[in-house]
């Protein structure tokens, strides 16, 4: 059955040396789109149908837009954990994982969302204007969606 659901929860983690999850920000817009690049599709000279297709390199599309968040998501981003206080000089992309939790309307269904290693190609490290509250949008790539559930609210 088809549920409206309402966008009410969700963090964006990152993974701490120790293995532990560190919530860093808060969202207020958030759209995942799985996706397979490129798609391709084999036609032959006797049909105008598809004969078969087939498909590669998985990725996930993630663009967030927030206003609360925690100075180590910056810190992360630069290359030395939580820790970073400038850039670190490495080739690794710092990675983060983003967890979203919707309420179907009539609040009878929980939708978890979950995808890790989101990089991002830039940062915001300020994005404000006088009198206003500061507000950011980030626009990376994920390596998998990890968990897609829908289950009576605990």
């Amino acid at each position: 059955m088809a549920n409206a659901f309402w966008l009410d929860e969700g963090t964006i983690t990152v993974k701490e040396a120790d293995d532990t999850d560190l919530a860093i920000a808060g969202f207020q817009g958030l759209t995942v789109e799985a996706g397979f690049e490129p798609l391709e599709q084999l036609y032959t000279a006797d049909s105008v149908f598809v004969e078969s297709q087939k498909q590669a390199q998985h990725r996930v599309n993630v663009e967030i837009e927030y206003s609360k968040w925690d100075a180590d998501a910056a810190k992360y981003y630069l290359g030395g954990g939580s820790s970073a206080t400038e850039s670190i000089d490495t080739s690794d992309p710092a990675k983060f994982n983003i967890l979203a939790v919707s309420t179907s309307a009539d609040g009878s269904i929980e939708r978890t969302v979950e995808v890790q290693g989101v990089t991002f190609e830039n940062f915001p490290m300020v994005d404000g204007s006088q009198g206003e509250f500061e507000a950011y949008t980030l626009s990376g790539t994920g390596e998998k969606v990890t968990n897609l559930d829908t289950a009576a609210p605990a």
